[in-house]
C-alpha cells in the first residue's frame, strides 16, 4: 500500500509535467484559434470514503436490467497551465449502479452524465471565467492500465524540471476521456482518481 500510495504521488506530477511540456511548446494561439491548457488537480470530495465522490441517495435511476443508481458528485480543482493561466475547477454528475445499492458488491457500473471544467484566468487584467463542458458524455471512457516507462528524453526533461527521480519500470495509472468541440481528450490520473492532468484545447 505504501509503494502504491508513493507511487500515485509520483505519477500524476511526472503526467501533468508531460502534458504542462506539450501545452507550453505549442506557441500562443490567435484570437480565433482555441485556446490550450494543462490542468492538473486534485478531488474534493470523498474525503475518508474509498471512491472521491459524494453520495447522493435521494437522487436514484433505474436501469432496464433492474440496477439502482445512486447520484454522484465529484469535484476537484487545482491549476491551470497554458494559454489560459491560473485555477481550475471541475464538476462531474453521473450515477453509481448497484443491483442491491446496500451491498458494494454487487456494484454493476457506472454513468458519466455532466463534466465541466472551469477555468479563472485573467484577461488583459480582468478576472474571467471560463467553462468548458463534455458535448458528449455518452462517448465518455475511462478505467485503469498499466504501461511501460522508460528514460524517453521527454521524460528525463520532466524529471528536471520537476526535480524528481523515476526508475524505469511498469506504471499503473487511470484514465479517462473528455469531449468538446475540438476532439476528444485523455486525461491520466491516480488509480483512485483523487489526482488527475489533461490537456484539452477550448
Amino acid at each position: 500500500m505504501a509503494e502504491e500510495l508513493l507511487l500515485n504521488r509520483r505519477l500524476i506530477p511526472i503526467l501533468g509535467g508531460l502534458l504542462m511540456l506539450a501545452a507550453t511548446s505549442s506557441g500562443a494561439s490567435a484570437a480565433d484559434k482555441p485556446r490550450q491548457d494543462t490542468f492538473v488537480a486534485t478531488a474534493s470530495t470523498g474525503v475518508g470514503a474509498p471512491l472521491p465522490v459524494d453520495i447522493n441517495p435521494s437522487d436514484i435511476a433505474i436501469r432496464a436490467d433492474g440496477a439502482i443508481g445512486l447520484g454522484y458528485l465529484y469535484k476537484a480543482s487545482g491549476k491551470a497551465v497554458g494559454q489560459a493561466e491560473g485555477t481550475v475547477d471541475y464538476v462531474e454528475h453521473g450515477h453509481l449502479y448497484f443491483f442491491n445499492p446496500a451491498d458494494p458488491t454487487t456494484f454493476a457500473g457506472s454513468s458519466f452524465e455532466s463534466g465541466v471544467f472551469t477555468i479563472h484566468t485573467r484577461d488583459h487584467g480582468t478576472q474571467v471565467d471560463v467553462s468548458v463542458a463534455d458535448t458528449n458524455p455518452q462517448a465518455y471512457q475511462q478505467g485503469v492500465q498499466t504501461t511501460h516507462i522508460g528514460h524517453s528524453a521527454a521524460l528525463k526533461l520532466a524529471e528536471s524540471r520537476l526535480h524528481i527521480k523515476v526508475a524505469d519500470g511498469d506504471v499503473t495509472y487511470g484514465y479517462f476521456t473528455f469531449i468538446d468541440q475540438y476532439g476528444t481528450f485523455t486525461g491520466y490520473a491516480s488509480t483512485d482518481f483523487r489526482q488527475f492532468a489533461i490537456t484539452i484545447k477550448f
